[in-house]
């Protein structure tokens, strides 16, 4: 590996060697793949019930300092972007007999970033496109101005930016943000941005150190907030939509 044509495997027989905080089962399979020159890798899982996938640059079964990420859930699907050359390790872990379905995507080299500024409104959200991207931005010289609280991440409190989403159909939305500095809040709103109506939210300090929602979406508008939790959480931020 790494290939997209999706690995069949079953966990019949497979021990649990490793210690994973995104634990979903007690039976674990490792894959481990080499990058020749920076990429953007794309991992899904699919399980009979529930599962997780770990992205790990060592192979030891205690991996606090190799972890870099791990995901779980029914159907755990993640995007690292920006990854460097080297070696790297995927545990998977699933329920003992059941099957699964390992899919890893590779594509260098890596997606430019696209630089966001004055969307801090509903009225001058970034518009974002229908397939997706990463953006960065940095929430220093903004507000918290938009006037949406969040149920998650302490209410949201932090200065906030606004990115717009229109679907025509319905599909799957894989948001995450990464905030090296401070707590990032990620939450999304309904047509009524500025008035509520939130649909989702995530904070960082969950299982991969990072806000990141999972979830279908219908047709319509959707507005995503990358938020702090409290005042002086503030700084540059990176939000990955990934739609499927």
């Amino acid at each position: 590996m790494p290939s997209s044509a999706p690995i069949l495997g079953s966990f019949a027989g497979a021990a649990a060697d490793f210690q994973l905080p995104c634990e979903a089962g007690t039976s674990e399979v490792v894959y481990t793949f080499t990058l020749q020159e920076p990429a953007d890798v794309t991992v899904d899982l699919s399980v009979e019930g529930v599962g997780s996938v770990a992205l790990l640059d060592g192979c030891t079964t205690m991996p606090a300092s190799e972890l870099m990420r791990c995901i779980g859930g029914a159907a755990p699907r993640f995007r690292q972007r920006g990854l460097p050359a080297g070696t790297y390790y995927l545990v998977v872990e699933g329920t003992p007999g059941d099957d699964y379905q390992l899919t890893v995507d590779v594509a260098s080299p890596p997606a430019n970033p696209v630089g966001v500024v004055a969307n801090d409104s509903c009225v001058s959200a970034h518009v974002l496109p229908e397939n997706g991207g990463v953006f960065v931005g940095d929430t220093s010289s903004h507000s918290n101005g938009l006037g949406t609280s969040s149920s998650c991440g302490a209410g949201a409190a932090g200065p906030d930016v606004a990115f717009e989403l229109n679907l025509s159909a319905q599909r799957r939305i894989v948001a995450s943000t990464f905030a090296s500095s401070y707590e990032a809040v990620l939450h999304i709103h309904g047509l009524a941005c500025s008035s509520g109506q939130e649909i989702a939210c995530s904070a960082g300090g969950e299982v991969d150190g990072n806000g990141r929602l999972d979830l279908v979406l219908d047709p319509g508008t959707y507005y995503f907030v990358v938020d702090g939790a409290g005042p002086s959480d503030v700084g540059p931020y990176v939000l990955d939509l990934d739609v499927i």
